[in-house]
């Protein structure tokens, strides 16, 4: 474990956890095991009940690397992360969910192609695992490019690979207000940056829950929604028919990820 607090991290790492004792821990080691080593690692406990809080603290005394927020009232992961993208200091910002794991080069090679390529904004392949298997994963391929017209099509990275440069602004936030905002973050980072590039490795392992599919996906549609209507400016029927559409390829990429 590192010993010495890092003044300038390369990278904010953020993870929001509401009673995420099950997998935390797991989580947590994935970070702290990065061949890169200058990041601060910020881990909001958003009102937990269970051990998740002496689960951070524990970790919290052996590496000065991790920042604990306490909540007292419950949030919701949107709200927490953008607590934390406040509180954050590195260049670069970068997400992990309370139950994904991250390949130990995850950081490294990364960052290193966002800085030598003049990134913005990158996400990785991933590798999908049913809650405690992780001995049989699914493979996910991510579009090499990420625009505005991937954005409404196809919905295939995942938030725990991805990484982005810091606003200083803080123009990019997840939006509060809307039952789920990961499509709102890359709306801002595409409408900022102009797309989004793949780092074509395999460097996320996504834990998929049997239980979270169906409620997921109508916040999502519910999200894509509203940014039609309210941001774009389209018409109810186009809103529609754009949603449909995204309804369908959904269907059938979890057709696939559902085969592991």
């Amino acid at each position: 474990m590192l010993e010495t607090v890092i003044k300038v991290p390369i990278v904010t790492v953020i993870t929001p956890v509401f009673n995420g004792e099950k997998f935390l821990t797991e989580t947590i080691e994935s970070v702290l095991n990065q061949t890169l080593v200058n990041f601060e690692y910020i881990i909001v406990d958003d009102a937990s009940t269970d051990q998740t809080f002496e689960i951070i603290n524990k970790f919290k005394k052996k590496d000065k690397r991790i920042k604990i927020v306490k909540l007292n009232k419950n949030v919701g992961p949107i709200t927490a992360r953008n607590l934390a993208i406040d509180k954050s200091k590195g260049i670069f910002i970068a997400f992990i969910d309370a139950d994904d794991l991250w390949h130990p080069e995850k950081l490294n090679i990364q960052i290193k192609e966002m800085q030598e390529f003049d990134l913005n904004f990158t996400y990785t392949n991933f590798e999908i695992f049913r809650n405690k298997n992780t001995n049989r994963r699914k493979k996910v391929v991510c579009p090499k490019k990420y625009y505005l017209s991937t954005l409404f099509s196809n919905s295939g990275i995942a938030l725990s690979s991805v990484i982005y440069k810091r606003d200083y602004n803080n123009l990019i936030r997840f939006a509060d207000g809307i039952p789920y905002t990961e499509f709102d973050l890359y709306f801002s980072l595409i409408a900022l940056y102009e797309k989004g590039n793949l780092i074509n490795k395999t460097l996320l392992s996504y834990r998929h829950h049997n239980n979270s599919l169906s409620l997921n996906k109508i916040k999502v549609l519910k999200t894509m929604y509203f940014i039609y209507r309210k941001k774009l400016k389209f018409s109810v029927f186009l809103s529609v028919i754009f949603i449909s559409q995204i309804s369908f390829n959904s269907i059938g990429r979890q057709i696939k990820r559902l085969i592991v």
